[in-house]
């Protein structure tokens, strides 16, 4: 029994040592959780400053603390897209509040008519970051910009470079751990570069998951959510042959704890003497030995008192 509770302590804090990855949803006002994000993102900018030709590129990462925009966010909305309406659920966040004007939108869809993807299924199909240059005055140095908008480049006729990698079965969450660059804006001359680059990322669109009145509130009013039902994972291509560390690791511990307890069962059965064993377990063969034991004591002390 203490070997389980061992090995149940150390497997849930390997599982907890080896994902610090902050994660957000949108739980909507009927308690249903319907979008879910799980990611270390690290957004690289470009900007113009003043008397200069040259684009200079930043990169901060999407911090811990941002919260979830519930104003922003949705389960279901259309967006018009270059004259199209998409069916889309959205996971809108803002940055903590001294990054006044920042924030991240994850747009995600399951419109089989306009993306080429099988039914039931859901991808990420757009991503739009709000800078305000201002509010990261030592980070984005002299911008020639106040404030400006990346969004990434969605074209119906081209291969989309974020649907075509993200997306997954309704009923699971896509999941790739290895760190991949996603261009949102390509290299154009007088247009403002951005990429993303996703690490440990986890997401799910279209679920229809009910949530209790203490996520709900967690979801509404806590900088992250500490409790999503992520469902069953959907593996990357580019990782689906990589080695979860966490069961090995914790099947070799378990493994490591029962031969210990075996040899300190088996060095304790062993300083025990036969008189001592016979008396914890008087069904084993031990008892037997003790009775030979008398009997050929019994047989001596018979034979010297015939010899005399």
């Amino acid at each position: 029994m203490l070997t389980f509770i061992i090995f149940i302590f150390l497997a849930n804090y390997l599982e907890c040592v080896s994902d610090n990855t902050p994660s957000w949803s949108f739980v909507d006002d009927h308690h249903n959780e319907c979008v879910a994000l799980k990611v270390d993102a690290t957004l690289t900018l470009t900007y113009f400053q003043e008397n200069s030709q040259e684009k200079s590129y930043v990169s901060i990462p999407l911090l811990a603390t941002s919260t979830v925009n519930r104003y922003n966010s949705s389960c279901n909305t259309l967006r018009n897209v270059n004259s199209l309406n998409i069916t889309s659920q959205i996971l809108s966040l803002d940055f903590p509040k001294n990054y006044v004007g920042w924030g991240i939108s994850f747009f995600f869809s399951n419109d089989t008519t306009l993306f080429k993807i099988p039914s039931n299924n859901f991808g990420l199909y757009q991503i739009q970051i709000d800078a305000n240059f201002s509010s990261m005055p030592n980070t984005f140095i002299n911008p020639k910009l106040e404030t400006h908008k990346y969004i990434s480049f969605l074209d119906f006729n081209d291969n989309n470079d974020l649907f075509n990698s993200i997306y997954a079965e309704t009923d699971h969450s896509y999941f790739c751990p290895s760190s991949n660059t996603y261009e949102l804006i390509g290299p154009e001359e007088d247009t403002l570069e951005a990429s993303i680059t996703l690490k440990n990322f986890r997401t799910q669109a279209y679920t229809n998951i009910y949530t209790s009145d203490d996520e709900h509130l967690n979801n509404i009013f806590s900088s992250t959510t500490t409790k999503i039902n992520f469902q069953e994972k959907e593996t990357c291509p580019s990782d689906q042959s990589k080695t979860d560390w966490v069961p090995i690791i914790s099947g070799s511990i378990l493994t490591a704890l029962i031969l210990i307890n075996l040899l300190f069962y088996l060095f304790y059965r062993y300083r025990l003497s036969n008189d001592v064993l016979a008396i914890v377990n008087p069904n084993s063969h031990f008892a037997d030995k003790i009775y030979d034991k008398k009997m050929d004591e019994f047989d001596s002390l018979d034979r010297s008192t015939n010899s005399d």
